[in-house]
């Protein structure tokens, strides 16, 4: 970007002035910053927003216990967001949690990575076994758009299925006038 100094006037004394210099940019120059590599602005992460997840079912899970079932749980990890566990389903191996969980992020930023799902049994004095893990890319993933996960294998076990959707949406912020709701990705744009 070029910037120009325009040249200080005198004021009677013959002394410069003590103020800073104006900047004079054209419109070009901003044009070539924003397509340059260099350029870094607020929405370079995509939208802000939440990505919900539903943990829906698991499918022929391994008995983990002495009584030829297991009491599954799920814990999810999305990028740049803390673990979540679902709830647990006791005496079954064919858990069916139906519960949703919403991580705040940026779109670019919780895609990047893959959701992570782990299933384990709950013992109450021992630890908990692992049951198996799966993991998805939502490199895919849209603002609005839902993918859908259904009868995940899940490796590291010799049998069990995962089955989750993953939805993107806006968050709101706050709102100008009383009853309308206004985007983080609209915020953003009227900082500008």
């Amino acid at each position: 970007m070029s910037v120009r100094v325009s040249p200080q006037s005198s004021d009677r004394d013959g002394a410069s002035p003590r103020h800073k210099p104006r900047l004079d940019t054209t419109q070009n120059d901003f044009a070539n910053v924003r397509d340059s590599d260099e350029f870094i602005g607020e929405d370079a992460s995509g939208p802000a927003g939440q990505l919900i997840v539903t943990i829906e079912e698991g499918h022929e899970l391994i008995v983990a216990d002495s009584n030829g079932s297991s009491d599954p749980y799920c814990v999810i990890k999305v990028a740049g967001s803390r673990l979540w566990r679902s709830r647990v389903c006791s005496k079954t191996l064919d858990p069916s949690w139906n519960q949703t969980h919403r991580f705040q992020g940026y779109l670019r930023d919780l895609g990047s990575e893959p959701l992570c799902v782990r299933v384990y049994d709950r013992d109450i004095l021992s630890m908990n076994d692992f049951m198996g893990k799966c993991q998805v890319s939502l490199a895919n993933l849209e603002m609005n758009s839902t993918l859908e996960f259904k009868d995940i294998p899940l490796e590291g076990v010799p049998t069990g299925r995962v089955s989750f959707t993953a939805r993107f949406e806006l968050t709101p912020v706050f709102s100008l006038f009383p009853g309308t709701p206004l985007h983080a990705s609209a915020a953003q744009a009227l900082r500008r």
